[in-house]
């Protein structure tokens, strides 16, 4: 629902981006959702998803400097030609997720149950079982809080760090929505003192960790190309020895989703690296990938990721 300051290669120095800031400034994206949630309830899923599509297809027609970081960024996904439709049907599936998180409220666990197929849950339980608590880690990939939700189902407390949204009404209107769904939200600025406490209770810690920060974060190889990402998840690991599950909630079919989870990433097993940070780091970009290489469109890459300029190869 934000998207972070462009490159100064970005045309038009993204007024797109002020704009939005500006709208949310004056309360009018806390008006809008507000009016959202009780619009979701009334409409049928095919209108909700045809009105998605139209805002979805404006976005990426006017916010040029979001439709370029998109562009740029999947061209090292599926290549410069069809990185147009891609980051295209990014924008359409962010949109559908927004829509998503607006009736999200009002689904039972039985229905959320009924709707979700998850794959690889044994990973989470082999993880949880060694005693250290979990990091569980994802990109901005498929439904974001519907994947924190359901590992909340599995009966472990779930610690979601977040990032503050401003003003602060919109912030409670988003937040106080996961907080129903039972997710116990950490404020980023809280993260660092927070996390150690989450992990020494043998909860789960899940972040999102393909917010890039180049020139103070960890280089790691991500499709052919140099992203610098966030090192927290791994000197949570290696300090604690938690292990790290990665995980994914994609969009199936119109109100459908398959949650995966793969084999835990074990900090010890890089203690022994050069690097160990840097090593886990890239172990966790690699199951990342495979996912963002099968579902392309589901991955929501609006910031500026790869430090290369050109991404004129064959991925």
């Amino acid at each position: 629902m934000r998207a972070a300051a462009p490159r100064a290669t970005d045309p038009g120095a993204d007024r797109g981006l002020h704009l939005i800031e500006a709208i949310n400034r004056l309360g009018i994206t806390t008006r809008l959702l507000d009016l959202g949630f009780a619009a979701v309830a009334h409409l049928h899923p095919r209108a909700a998803d045809a009105i998605a599509l139209g805002i979805a297809d404006a976005i990426y027609a006017l916010w040029s400097g979001l439709r370029f970081r998109a562009e740029a960024n999947l061209a090292w996904v599926v290549g410069p030609e069809r990185a147009p439709v891609a980051a295209r049907s990014s924008v359409r599936n962010y949109v559908r997720y927004v829509v998503d998180f607006l009736r999200f409220h009002r689904w039972s666990n039985e229905e959320l149950h009924h709707r979700s197929t998850v794959i690889g849950v044994e990973h989470l339980h082999n993880a949880m079982a060694l005693g250290r608590g979990v990091i569980a880690i994802g990109f901005h990939l498929g439904n974001i809080d519907l994947g924190a939700t359901l590992l909340g189902q599995q009966g472990y407390a779930v610690h979601v760090v977040v990032e503050p949204f401003q003003p602060p009404a919109l912030d409670e209107l988003i937040q106080g929505q996961r907080r129903r769904r039972k997710l116990n939200l950490i404020p980023l600025e809280r993260a660092a003192r927070e996390s150690l406490r989450v992990l020494r209770q043998r909860a789960i810690l899940a972040l999102l960790v393909d917010r890039p920060v180049p020139g103070d974060g960890v280089p790691v190889r991500f499709f052919g190309g140099t992203v610098f990402l966030p090192a927290g998840a791994a000197r949570l690991a290696l300090r604690t020895g938690a292990p790290i599950v990665p995980c994914c909630a994609f969009r199936t079919r119109p109100g459908a989703y398959t949650a995966e989870l793969a084999e835990p990433i074990l900090p010890e097993h890089y203690a022994g690296a050069a690097d160990p940070v840097q090593a886990v780091t890239q172990a966790m970009v690699e199951t990342l990938e495979r996912w963002v290489r099968r579902m392309p469109s589901q991955w929501y890459p609006f910031r500026a990721m790869f430090q290369e300029s050109d991404a004129a190869h064959t991925p």
